[in-house]
């Protein structure tokens, strides 16, 4: 039997600052959501990730803080995140090459002899 888990909105109203003037801000006449982020890096290759959509995570929680300023209590978890499952979403696009795996691509091919592979040798 599936267990519907509980939802928790992680988004935070905060003000929004985007028109106030840069030399001397004033008092934001409206505010806006800021939600945590999950960074992914050190991926072996890409995937093909949905731009908005829902997703399931395995983890494990490796910090838990909980900390008070000004007569206000907040906590923070830090995860290791082991493994994560998307749901149908807005599609989106697989990520092109960055300029440093373009170099590394380079400087490996200019190392093998006559540019070919040693397979087809």
């Amino acid at each position: 039997m599936l267990m519907k888990m509980k939802s928790i909105s992680l988004g935070t109203e905060r003000p929004d600052y985007s028109d106030s003037p840069i030399s001397a801000p004033e008092e934001p006449k409206k505010t806006k959501m800021v939600y945590p982020s999950l960074y992914i890096s050190d991926l072996k290759e890409s995937i093909e990730m949905p731009d908005s959509g829902e997703a399931t995570i395995k983890f494990k929680v490796i910090e838990r803080r909980e900390t008070e300023r000004d007569g206000k209590t907040s906590c923070s978890y830090d995860l290791e995140v082991q493994d994560i499952s998307f749901a149908a979403g807005k599609p989106g696009k697989t990520p092109s090459k960055s300029d440093d795996d373009e170099i590394e691509s380079g400087l490996a091919e200019a190392e093998k002899p006559d540019g070919k592979d040693e397979a087809e040798e």
